[in-house]
């Protein structure tokens, strides 16, 4: 289906099977290179998390070096700034937590978590 409202960010899978995209609402799906249909989605809005969209130009997700995880931008929990990383089919894997500002960009990670 897409998404509903302006997409952020995007970012290749280093494995050429994925690309990722962030929207301002809070979504972060996922899409198959081979046929361009939608792999997987989360919702930044969901519990435990919030979500602000509207505090950067760009949200930038960003796989690791392996392709293994996908860290997701501009999610807050319980006031505090997060990116959260998440696995090939967006299921949490682990929060960084304690960001003091916003984080609006990711960069591939130099470890995978597994």
């Amino acid at each position: 289906d897409g998404h509903a409202s302006h997409v952020k960010g995007i970012c290749w899978d280093p494995r050429g099977q994925l690309l990722a995209s962030q929207d301002s609402a809070g979504f972060v799906k996922t899409w198959k290179t081979q046929d361009w249909t939608e792999s997987s989605s989360a919702d930044l809005k969901q519990e435990p998390w919030q979500f602000r969209g509207d505090h950067a130009f760009h949200l930038k997700p960003g796989f690791s070096g392996e392709g293994v995880n996908l860290a997701v931008v501009g999610a807050t929990k319980d006031g505090v700034h997060v990116s959260v990383v998440m696995d090939r089919q967006l299921k949490r894997t682990v929060e960084l937590v304690g960001h003091t500002s916003a984080v609006s960009v990711a960069v591939s990670l130099a470890v995978d978590i597994a």
